[in-house]
């Protein structure tokens, strides 16, 4: 998605009530400018589960095509 696009699903997000869902430890946006892609992590699976539905609804009215989201779990977590 394109940097414009990801800032309208922050806002829609944000707008919506699911800008800080319950779970979520981390996110991040990177890439180039016309080419981002975000990486998250949660508490669970379940909750990241819990909070898609929402975040899947407001990719595609942003027009974003949000291909396979992938969840992997965490091996190790090293905060600063």
């Amino acid at each position: 998605m394109s940097r414009q696009d990801y800032e309208q699903v922050i806002r829609q997000l944000e707008s919506s009530g699911a800008g800080d869902p319950e779970g979520r430890k981390f996110h991040a946006a990177y890439g180039k400018h016309e080419d981002v892609h975000m990486f998250e992590v949660w508490d669970s699976a379940e909750q990241f589960d819990a909070h898609r539905g929402r975040l899947v609804e407001i990719l595609q009215a942003a027009g974003v095509d949000c291909g396979t989201i992938d969840v992997h779990p965490l091996h190790s977590e090293h905060p600063d």
